[in-house]
């Protein structure tokens, strides 16, 4: 079964083993040594391909030996000394009524063979004078006992007959966890029960008692060397042993079943990262105030770099940068006094001259004759926005995509994007390119003298494989719209941000691949890490010259990630910890969900705008300084972290309040050189 296996980390008490932890005896059969040798040390590095881990991120293995194969990230954790623990959380069966009988229907079992070694495969018959209509395809087995013994949930079933099942299940090779009380049970020469629950799912079937058992007699157990005590019943080791935020831990070893899927698959815990060098048993279990026992096995050194900090980098000179998201704010670069904005079911331009509203109405009916429902609203929000190269500023001519469903049902939802030279009297589809569909759309994109559409084609790549990207551009009134091809920045390394991917922020988030080409640009590639950032706040790709690029995403744990290889290997850079006056424990050197968002200004200074849990507060942190600053409360920044979409224009912050507002939304610009401590 694959974990989680996501780093927690987190502070762990001094876990005192539990009396009641004692499980039986080690056998007195013959025995012979199981010896555990640790991985050779690897060589550090934030790909799982390279670190020798198949299956991608947090891929925990465990076979039914205990055997334990796990790949994680490090956490953004600080400089020291930590110690890997194999965790989960275990909770205590009640029986139904408190009586632990069987709440189902009866069943006779038989097995073959009746008894063996650890690790024997075992074919179950069952017969039931009555059996449920449909035929139920799959059951639970308890090892030990239902249901306080080893778990084994939805073994397969293979009927015979009408009333005849057969099942195949794999006894432990490995030391197990009980329930009530918690403990640790090592393989013994003893008689076991194998019993089966839930032939028929109804609540609470887990908790009773067996509905048929039989009786397996283990034998030819063979003590374990990583299993001397159930004090030390768990051996783990980790590589390499000193690794920088971000990089690949792998952790080999041993530990005790918690339970299993099918017939042989055992369930493997999650990870956490401890501070402090291993101490004490290998074996940890918490008894937790709201009921249920936290077990911690083994524990594997492992050291955590210092992480180059944003000081390190020094001067900083951003030359180009791509805004992550769909891009609610936009501005030719080649003539920033014009800026499109959207917010919610509002568009609007902004030019020297003032402030014009573009009409929507033309687009509501378009959108509507092409098939497209609007989730039962009357009007489409707008996603993204761009006004139209060489067209004059009066009336507004801009490309905009409008947040549309097949239907009126949702999920899922599409971004589909339309242009008008007329300040919105009149609305036309903007042509993907050839091989996509409209419902493809994944943001504008300024290239020299040409707006793009970039769309999606296929789905995202394998870590570092390729990604085609497909556009369509316009030059000007007279060129048309016509197919393209995604263009590596005008200067710096060729890495920019692929189609961002519409979703919902509150439920599976959204997100837009990282690519960069070693071929200016004909192939593209998205790295082993970062290979996507999250858009659903703010988020950055920049060139900070000197070869170098900045990956900025508010979300991540990793919130900022330098490359000094064009884009295809990435490192974590450690932020100086924020203020804990206006964020309490959510600060460090990532940010917490009262740390607001950040953007890399043209300055080279990161801003945090909406820190706090009044979401009123900006910081900035300027290139080789090693603290924030706050930044006035008289500079009109965005008051809450995520209520405003924002852009870059010239010499200006611009942001904009986004949602359905019943009034037109205003824009906001604040001069660069405002934002100052």
């Amino acid at each position: 079964m694959r974990g989680t296996g996501k780093i927690l980390p987190a502070a762990v008490t001094s876990l005192a083993l539990l009396a009641s932890a004692c499980g039986a005896p080690q056998a007195t059969s013959p025995t012979t040594t199981t010896t555990y040798r640790p991985p050779v040390a690897a060589v550090a590095t934030t790909s799982f391909v390279r670190a020798g881990c198949t299956g991608g991120s947090g891929l925990i293995t465990q076979a039914m030996d205990g055997r334990i194969t796990a790949c994680v990230r490090a956490g953004a954790l600080g400089a020291g000394g930590y110690h890997v623990s194999l965790q989960q959380v275990v909770g205590t069966n009640v029986a139904v009524g408190g009586t632990g009988v069987n709440t189902g229907p009866d069943v006779g079992l038989s097995i073959s063979p009746a008894g063996g070694a650890p690790g024997t495969t075992v074919a179950i018959t069952g017969k039931m004078a009555s059996p449920p209509r449909p035929l139920p395809q799959h059951a639970n087995f308890c090892w030990d006992g239902c249901p306080n013994g080893l778990q084994y949930g939805g073994v397969q079933l293979r009927w015979t007959g009408p009333n005849v099942f057969t099942a195949k299940l794999v006894v432990p090779a490995a030391p197990w966890l009980e329930s009530d009380p918690v403990r640790v049970v090592a393989p013994h020469q003893a008689e076991f029960s194998i019993g089966v629950n839930c032939l028929v799912l109804t609540r609470g079937c887990g908790l009773g008692g067996a509905e048929g058992s039989a009786r397996f007699r283990m034998t030819g157990v063979k003590k374990l060397a990583w299993c001397p005590s159930v004090a030390n019943c768990a051996s783990l080791a980790a590589g390499p042993a000193r690794v920088l935020p971000g990089q690949i831990i792998k952790v080999q070893g041993y530990a005790p079943l918690v339970s299993v899927i099918g017939s042989d698959q055992p369930f493997a815990f999650q990870l956490q990262v401890s501070p402090g060098l291993p101490h004490g048993s290998t074996v940890e279990l918490k008894t937790l105030a709201k009921g249920g026992t936290e077990a911690f096995f083994g524990q594997a050194p492992v050291e955590i770099r210092r992480a180059p900090s944003f000081a390190s980098l020094g001067h900083l000179a951003p030359e180009t940068a791509t805004l992550g998201g769909p891009g609610a704010i936009n501005a030719n670069p080649a003539d920033p006094t014009q800026v499109a904005w959207c917010a919610g079911t509002h568009l609007g331009a902004t030019a020297p001259s003032g402030t014009v509203q573009i009409r929507t109405a033309a687009a509501v009916g378009l959108l509507t004759s092409l098939g497209y429902g609007f989730m039962g609203a009357p009007a489409p929000n707008c996603a993204a926005i761009a006004p139209l190269p060489g067209y004059p500023a009066t009336p507004p001519a801009v490309a905009a995509a409008f947040t549309v469903s097949q239907g009126n049902s949702a999920p899922p939802v599409y971004d589909v994007a339309l242009y008008t030279s007329d300040g919105g009297a009149t609305w036309s589809p903007v042509p993907p390119p050839q091989g996509s569909p409209p419902t493809a759309f994944g943001g504008f994109r300024f290239s020299g003298d040409s707006l793009q559409a970039l769309y999606g084609v296929g789905n995202a790549p394998a870590a570092g494989g390729p990604m085609a990207v497909a556009t369509t551009e316009l030059q000007g009134p007279d060129a048309g719209w016509r197919n393209g091809t995604l263009t590596c920045p005008s200067s710096g390394p060729c890495a920019t941000l692929g189609p961002y991917e519409p979703g919902n922020c509150a439920m599976n988030g959204t997100s837009q691949l990282v690519l960069y080409s070693s071929s200016q640009g004909v192939n593209w590639k998205a790295p082993d890490w970062p290979q996507s950032l999250s858009t659903c706040a703010s988020a950055e790709l920049a060139n900070i010259g000197g070869g170098r690029l900045l990956a900025v995403d508010s979300e991540s744990e990793y919130p900022v990630r330098l490359s000094t290889d064009g884009g295809r290997s990435w490192s974590f850079v450690a932020l100086p910890a924020l203020p804990r006056s206006l964020v309490g424990n959510s600060g460090g050197s990532g940010l917490g969900s009262a740390a607001g968002q950040l953007i890399l200004l043209p300055t080279g200074a990161l801003l945090a705008y909406g820190v706090g849990t009044s979401q009123t507060n900006a910081l900035l942190l300027a290139p080789g300084k090693t603290a924030w600053c706050q930044v006035p409360s008289s500079v009109p920044l965005p008051t809450a972290a995520f209520g405003a979409s924002i852009g870059l224009a010239g010499v200006s912050f611009w942001w904009v309040a986004f949602g359905r507002q019943a009034a037109p939304p205003t824009p906001h610009q604040v001069a660069l050189s405002q934002i100052a401590c």
